[in-house]
């Protein structure tokens, strides 16, 4: 299981390729490979892939929203690491359901 901040260290990876790949969309045969490595380093932690893209929303300054039947634990934990703001509810797809949105850090 990934810690926080390797996590955190892979979202920023991530982010910044996503950044390179938006500013020269040539570069994609060469920064795709290595976004899938980093992705890759997630696909058998279960909820791995699911923090990594909440780390890197709040890395952007983008809210995060899940909704699970499961233990939130991890994103609860990650958010908070963050510094995020964590809003708890019902789902609207179903009371059994939990639903997390997760706001970015606020900016001072």
């Amino acid at each position: 299981m990934m810690t926080n901040e390797q996590i955190l260290h892979a979202a920023a990876k991530l982010s910044a390729l996503v950044k390179v790949l938006d500013e020269a969309p040539d570069q994609e045969p060469k920064l795709g490979p290595e976004m899938d490595a980093v992705i890759d380093q997630f696909r058998d932690d279960g909820d791995g892939v699911a923090l990594l893209r909440l780390a890197q929303a709040m890395l952007e300054g983008r809210g995060y929203e899940i909704h699970s039947a499961g233990s939130l634990s991890r994103y609860r934990s990650l958010a908070a690491h963050m510094g995020a703001t964590i809003e708890e509810g019902e789902s609207p797809w179903g009371k059994l359901l939990h639903r997390l949105m997760i706001l970015p850090p606020e900016k001072h």
